[in-house]
């Protein structure tokens, strides 16, 4: 007897939810864009951090320090800013295209239901038949308008940290890297 591979259901809901897009699929893309480039800035908030921390440890003696001391507090500022500015406007696109999914998957369905024979309907309870559609309508809708972002940022986050690891020390990077697998 074969067993079936077990797939993620992550993975399997991403291909539902890119079945479903039609034509928001660039929509789609954009918006990942749009949250990679957030995580991207996210990452260089705890290089900031240090800086600001390293300026602080050094002990700031003239104004010009002082000023780079504010300088750096801003920046922290301003790469939050530029993360929400990306992350907002992913996260509208987002939403947006979670309506259409959500609306095209309704659509096929009840379509393909409303084409079966009346016998079928006869020998099938139809509060059931909602149920199980609004069940995979409910999943779909949660993985395109409220994970994908999370998934995203989850992804960038390990291997975002890794890259920055390995400009550091390569050893601690590879420990890392086996160790969050």
């Amino acid at each position: 007897m074969v067993k079936e591979k077990s797939s993620n259901p992550i993975w399997s809901m991403i291909k539902e939810e890119w079945a479903y897009l039609g034509y928001q699929r660039k929509t789609y893309i954009l918006y990942i864009f749009l949250f990679s480039i957030a995580g991207i800035i996210s990452l260089l908030n705890p290089l900031i951090i240090g800086l600001i921390f390293n300026s602080i440890q050094e002990s700031i003696t003239s104004t010009i320090e002082l000023r780079k001391l504010f300088l750096m507090i801003s920046l922290l500022l301003f790469v939050n800013i530029g993360f929400w500015i990306f992350h907002g406007i992913g996260r509208v696109l987002e939403q947006r295209t979670g309506f259409f999914v959500h609306r095209n998957y309704m659509n096929s369905k009840l379509n393909k239901v409303l084409e079966l024979p009346i016998k079928w309907h006869k020998d099938h309870h139809s509060g059931d038949t909602i149920d199980k559609l609004n069940r995979g309508r409910e999943s779909l809708s949660q993985i395109s308008s409220h994970f994908t972002a999370d998934i995203v940022y989850s992804l960038l986050n390990i291997f975002g940290s890794l890259i920055i690891l390995s400009f550091i020390d390569w050893k601690i990077a590879l420990f890392a890297f086996v160790f969050s697998m």
